[in-house]
């Protein structure tokens, strides 16, 4: 079954920010700031990209 590229964008997109979200917990719970920082950095990119992407789609469909 062939997926769109966007589906695949959403993934990495949605993969990355879990791995975000796992670098600010072991951040916190290890005091390590440089993992905190990493963390939060992938979750704010990550919602930048998925914010950018649905203002994109919302734009398409009231075409």
């Amino acid at each position: 079954m062939p997926t769109k590229p966007e589906t695949k964008f959403t993934i990495i997109v949605a993969l990355g920010m879990a791995f975000g979200a796992l670098c600010v917990i072991l951040g916190v719970r290890g005091s390590n700031y440089a993992l905190l920082g990493a963390g939060i950095l992938a979750l704010v990119s990550g919602a930048v990209l998925l914010s950018m992407m649905l203002h994109r789609w919302s734009s398409k469909t009231k075409r």
